[in-house]
């Protein structure tokens, strides 16, 4: 994807949904840092949009400047390693707040005006595992036990987003909870679908 393409998607972006406002006002748990949440949250956010599907991608492109282009002349560009922290750290109700800001604006736009498909408008459904891991877990962390005995540290959301034509949209998620006290088993699909519904 060529730079003066990402660039035409930045400002289309920024002028209908306002995403430089929204962007500017992500926070993270960093204390004092020296990149701008705003500039690593439209890195990771253009890393989306251009479908990298790794860190190590994401990386590469960094030290090849990529991304220099998109930002003012002496912004201060970050290193994979100050993603991995902003990430962590990251206060995701603003990113809620954004995902809905956006959502509220498609249908204010009538982007579906004509249907997803054959005039309907189409959604469904799904699960979808995010994260796996047999050494690294937190409170959150589903788990399953493989046949050899060993313990697998995952997470898993249901996700609703629109089937049919382009675009295809998330209009929401829902994480699947860990086991409860009284409970031996983690929240299934089903019941995580339903909770995304309501």
């Amino acid at each position: 994807m060529n730079k003066r393409y990402l660039k035409q998607m930045l400002t289309y972006f920024s002028r209908v949904y306002h995403l430089g406002e929204k962007v500017k006002g992500l926070k993270d748990g960093r204390i004092n840092p020296q990149i701008e949440t705003s500039t690593i949250s439209f890195i990771v956010l253009f890393t989306f949009i251009c479908r990298l599907k790794s860190f190590n991608r994401l990386e590469h492109w960094l030290e090849k400047g990529r991304f220099k282009n998109l930002f003012p002349k002496g912004t201060r560009l970050p290193h994979i390693d100050a993603v991995r922290r902003s990430l962590s750290s990251f206060d995701i109700n603003g990113l809620n707040g954004m995902h809905d800001h956006i959502i509220k604006t498609i249908f204010k736009n009538k982007v579906f005006r004509n249907g997803t498909i054959d005039g309907i408008k189409v959604a469904a459904i799904n699960g979808v595992e995010i994260f796996e891991s047999t050494k690294k877990s937190c409170e959150k962390c589903l788990t399953r036990v493989d046949k050899q005995g060993i313990t697998h540290y995952f997470h898993r959301a249901v996700v609703c987003a629109t089937v049919g034509s382009d675009p295809h949209t998330v209009l929401g998620y829902k994480m699947l909870e860990p086991k409860k006290d009284c409970s031996d088993k983690d929240e299934g699909e089903i019941t995580g679908g339903k909770r995304l519904i309501r």
